[in-house]
């Protein structure tokens, strides 16, 4: 067992040293597939949830006569299906390039009706399956070809769902939360006492008040923390061999850079992995401090992995 840890190590610092000068890299060797441009037809929509509640949806679906591709879209903690126009951006100039994709609400978030306190990872999974499903049984899926977005919390959830999901070959994680159980992630939720704190209050009360950074108080169930804990999204990440990319920055107080330095020594050996670092970016790639730049590298890159991956 220490063995393998030790060989693991081995390769992290491969990824570090060179991540961002080997993606360039290989993204340019990568033979480019040929997606006729096309027009698309965008569909609001309310699906229902496991727990009977609304999802809202948007889905975009290509005007094509040929089976498509799909990309899911999964956001971060609090946040939205549009994520600041980038999820938007990256999925219009995906279908335009025959590419179908659908995003969510996930609970309490956004349009939801629910309470945060639903936004745990097994209600977030249900939805995501309850919205690949609809995808698959309404529309002409090309189902050797699809793939998922997750940004932050949304970057676990994919990583999660990408295991039970099979048929997901293209991965694209950003500033994902790839922590073991919660460690990683003290400082986001106040600092390890106030962590304790909140877990405690939240296993006897059922749920506990989380001022966030962004001034917003959120309850947070105890089910949120469970599932931290029992979900093994390292293991998953390990169990995947297909498509991954990374996209992180070196300023992001989040999910640190350290964060995502101990998740690399999980990733498969088979797995065809990129990683771009990009610098002087934080957590909402310049969404958050007026650096536009930032999110359009972040578009651009993730739309040209998906055009020469999936």
């Amino acid at each position: 067992m220490m063995r393998k840890k030790n060989k693991k190590k081995s390769r992290k610092y491969l990824f570090w040293a060179v991540g961002a000068v080997a993606t360039a890299a290989t993204l340019a060797t990568i033979k480019q597939k040929i997606r006729p441009t096309t027009t698309f037809t965008r569909e609001e929509k309310k699906l229902t949830s496991k727990r009977l509640t609304d999802i809202y949806c948007t889905i975009n679906i290509p005007n094509t006569n040929k089976a498509m591709p799909l990309m899911i879209f999964v956001h971060g903690f609090g946040a939205d299906r549009h994520e600041g126009g980038r999820f938007t951006a990256v999925a219009d100039a995906l279908a335009k390039k025959g590419i179908a994709s659908i995003r969510m609400d996930l609970p309490g978030c956004n349009e939801s009706k629910e309470s945060f306190e639903l936004f745990a990872i097994r209600n977030i999974l249900d939805d995501v399956i309850t919205c690949y499903d609809h995808m698959v049984s309404s529309y002409d899926i090309d189902q050797d070809h699809m793939g998922i977005v997750g940004y932050s919390m949304g970057g676990r959830v994919a990583t999660l769902y990408s295991r039970i999901n099979p048929k997901i070959h293209t991965m694209i994680l950003w500033a994902p939360a790839l922590t073991y159980k919660m460690e990683g992630l003290e400082d986001f939720m106040g600092g390890k006492e106030e962590l304790k704190l909140m877990i405690k209050k939240a296993n006897k009360e059922n749920a506990v008040v989380y001022p966030d950074p962004f001034g917003n108080d959120k309850m947070i169930s105890k089910e949120y923390f469970t599932d931290m804990e029992s979900y093994d999204v390292l293991q998953a990440l390990n169990q995947y061999k297909h498509d991954l990319l990374i996209v992180m920055g070196n300023k992001d107080d989040i999910v640190k850079p350290k964060v995502i330095d101990k998740a690399l020594t999980f990733i498969n050996k088979d797995c065809h992995f990129n990683y771009i670092y990009m610098d002087h970016a934080n957590h909402g790639f310049g969404l958050w401090d007026n650096h536009p730049e930032q999110s359009e590298k972040l578009v651009n890159s993730t739309i040209k992995f998906i055009e020469r991956r999936l």
